[in-house]
């Protein structure tokens, strides 16, 4: 759910920050992210997070490329490497509810209180 959540976050509020649809980076980085999102959402963590990463190369602007990523590392038990790419995406989209969310997650996860969810 949380996915979902973020692909239409990225759809319908970050598209801007993607290159011109139906050029070759476009269409790049809409590979790499889609195949990380079906990567994740059938369990095949290491080649999501392989994708993410790969996206947020692509276009390090996307906030929910990094999102993505941030969630890849944390379902693969990766908490210290799951901060980086959370709070890019939270330094990216400072309002969006649904990478708060995540990175209150991870919060939750690490038990630190690492304090992302402060300036809300």
């Amino acid at each position: 759910m949380l996915v979902a959540a973020l692909v239409a976050a990225a759809v319908f509020f970050f598209r801007p920050s993607l290159p011109a649809p139906g050029t070759e980076p476009y269409e790049q980085v809409s590979r790499a992210f889609y195949h990380g999102l079906a990567a994740l959402e059938v369990g095949l963590l290491d080649d999501a997070r392989q994708q993410f990463r790969r996206a947020t190369e692509l276009v390090p602007a996307e906030p929910a490329g990094w999102a993505n990523l941030g969630l890849a590392q944390l379902r693969l038990g990766e908490l210290d490497a799951a901060v980086m790419p959370v709070a890019r995406a939270l330094e990216l989209a400072p309002a969006n509810v649904d990478i708060a969310m995540l990175a209150g997650r991870m919060e939750v996860r690490q038990g630190t209180g690492l304090g992302f969810l402060n300036r809300f």
